[in-house]
């Protein structure tokens, strides 16, 4: 692996990131060092690319991240919040950990820690049927929809995750019965909303690439705290990881930029089905449920964007 910053500076060379100062942060816990360039947020993606390009030769992976608070003329360990507090493991113990995961166990796990929440159903079925309406013109009877989620005997229940819910079916189950209905009356012929940008732009002077001390994107989770950690139920760093390095082996995700709230990837290979669409769009909401909620998608809808979108965009946030 590549530690002098020298040595990257003259890597870089020659391309959008040439002539620029190259930082150090060293991380004494891990015993790693972390090294950094400025970058243009206007042309992220290019200097990105280029970055990605001499994995080989540097055995880094670049990320972008912002500045929590003004960059001093040395970066510190503080500047991206690398190890503020020194409380987690550190970053090779949590590689360590999750290359002991699978992706599906992960996100199962992450899963399997959750529980609905506690919105009325009713609430929950008016709003989506009026996103139904919206996108058909028309929305099923909600006595069809109890019908269809009737027990032999006559009860409502519906299998969620291996436990049995009565009187009531999940709202995932919901989701997806009327993403069946809504294919019916209006199928989805091709992806949807495919000129839509939902990436972060950060200001100018808070924007670097930082060269982590890994190969691999997944594991700047281990570096760069994500809010879900904290935030959504069952979503610790080690499943994370895991779940990270699954879709790029499913799908080729490379992790782009890391701006605390917000992660940001480029896709090689995006579901090609809306089927496979679907259940990564089930995905995404289970470890960043704001990235739905806070523009108001349903999770059918973000199944329709994702289908062979080649870029991805997660928020969560508190």
């Amino acid at each position: 692996m590549l530690e002098d910053p020298a040595e990257l500076s003259s890597r870089l060379a020659g391309g959008p990131l040439g002539g620029r100062t190259v930082s150090v942060i060293e991380m004494p816990r891990a015993g790693e060092r972390v090294l950094t360039v400025p970058a243009r947020p206007a042309e992220l993606l290019t200097e990105w690319t280029a970055a990605r390009a001499l994995l080989e030769q540097t055995g880094r992976w670049p990320v972008a991240a912002t500045a929590w608070s003004r960059v001093p003329p040395a970066p510190t360990l503080e500047t991206f919040w690398l190890d503020p507090r020194g409380e987690k493991p550190i970053p090779p113990a949590l590689r360590q950990a999750a290359a002991t995961l699978t992706g599906e166990r992960a996100i199962a796990e992450i899963r399997a820690a959750q529980r609905e929440d506690a919105e009325p159903l009713e609430e929950f079925l008016d709003w989506h049927l009026d996103a139904t309406r919206k996108r058909c013109g028309a929305a099923p009877d909600p006595e069809a929809i109890a019908a269809a989620f009737a027990d032999g005997d006559g009860r409502r229940s519906r299998r969620w995750l291996g436990h049995r819910t009565p009187q009531r079916p999940a709202k995932i189950d919901l989701e997806r019965w009327l993403l069946e209905w809504e294919e019916q009356v209006t199928p989805t012929t091709s992806p949807e909303h495919v000129d839509y940008d939902d990436w972060f732009q950060p200001d100018e002077d808070d924007c670097h690439l930082l060269f982590l001390p890994t190969s691999l994107g997944s594991d700047s989770l281990a570096y760069l705290e994500f809010y879900a950690e904290d935030g959504v139920e069952g979503a610790t760093t080690e499943r994370l990881i895991a779940t990270l390095a699954s879709w790029h082996d499913r799908y080729g995700a490379e992790l782009v930029a890391h701006w605390g709230t917000m992660l940001q990837f480029v896709v090689t290979r995006p579901p090609n089905t809306l089927e496979d669409a679907w259940n990564l769009a089930l995905e995404h909401d289970l470890v960043a449920p704001c990235t739905n909620a806070l523009p108001g998608e349903t999770i059918r809808d973000s199944a329709r964007m994702l289908w062979r979108r080649p870029r991805w965009f997660l928020h969560e946030r508190p």
